[in-house]
């Protein structure tokens, strides 16, 4: 995430609320705290029902833990309850779930 995006975000020009749909992994989640940090408004989606993508094979993904879990331990210091629920699954579950799966139940309905 550039710094200039971070920035503008930041901006007090800039008004409203901002939901961040990021992955569900530690990368996802480190972009939703620095969007966090620099603007307190910003909310992480969580979809109610999160954990059946984890709990479904053919959407977890392990390889988003392994290619960095180093950003774990400091994710886990947050007191941010959607960090720590992604992180609870993520451990749980031994994976990531990328964004788009969301995107499967809007072009589901649309059928």
């Amino acid at each position: 995430m550039s710094e200039r995006l971070l920035n503008w975000v930041a901006s007090p020009m800039i008004e409203g609320s901002l939901t961040h749909f990021g992955d569900y992994d530690p990368v996802g989640l480190d972009e939703y705290r620095k969007l966090k940090e620099r603007a307190p408004r910003t909310s992480f989606y969580l979809p109610p029902n999160l954990e059946n993508y984890f709990k479904e094979n053919k959407f977890l993904k392990p390889a988003l833990m392994d290619k960095s879990s180093a950003l774990l331990p400091r994710l886990a210091e947050t007191k941010d309850a959607s960090i720590l629920t992604v992180i609870d699954l993520m451990q749980r579950y031994g994976g990531g779930v990328e964004q788009e799966v969301l995107l499967l139940n809007a072009i589901d309905a649309s059928l």
